[in-house]
């Protein structure tokens, strides 16, 4: 028996949520993904960050990055 190894799936996962990775932040003008769900998340895959879907409809403003420590320390300081 060979090493174990986990699938890749790429473009996204539905689980009744979307899960969705791209290049960019997620709403900009290809739409991608803006058929999403409210409650997915999305992974840029040029800068690691997070976003989640907040509210229904399409367009970036439908969208929030999630904060990471970084934007936490910069607020403090």
């Amino acid at each position: 028996m060979g090493i174990p190894s986990l699938f890749e799936v790429r473009g996204g996962v539905n689980i009744g949520a979307h899960l969705v990775s791209g290049d960019g932040a997620p709403g900009g003008a290809g739409g991608r993904p803006d058929d999403a769900v409210k409650g997915s998340l999305y992974l840029d895959e040029t800068n690691g960050q997070m976003y989640m879907k907040k509210t229904d409809g399409t367009g970036a403003d439908k969208w929030i990055r999630m904060q990471n420590q970084d934007d936490i320390d910069g607020a403090l300081l």
